[in-house]
């Protein structure tokens, strides 16, 4: 069931104009999922989503297409996680 509804909404993003430079390092469709699912999971911020996608990087890493740990969250500016 969950694999099913996370099918739906990477299909309804997918749908979504990605106004970025093409060389962009992520899927716009990948940062949009982690974004819902971050805040439906409580988080309220750009450091709460990233504090999210951190915590769980194994398990977005099987559902969506970016990689590695490193690269989620390396542009958020030191202090500004939570921690």
């Amino acid at each position: 069931m969950e694999a099913v509804a996370i099918g739906l909404v990477l299909s309804m993003f997918s749908t979504v104009n990605d106004p970025r430079a093409a060389n962009a390092r992520h899927r716009l469709v990948d940062i949009l999922a982690i974004a819902l699912l971050a805040m439906l999971a409580g988080a309220d911020d750009y450091p709460g989503i990233v504090e999210f996608a951190l915590d769980r990087v194994e398990l977005l890493g099987g559902l969506l297409a970016f990689a590695a740990r490193h690269s989620v969250g390396q542009h958020v500016p030191a202090g500004l996680c939570r921690g």
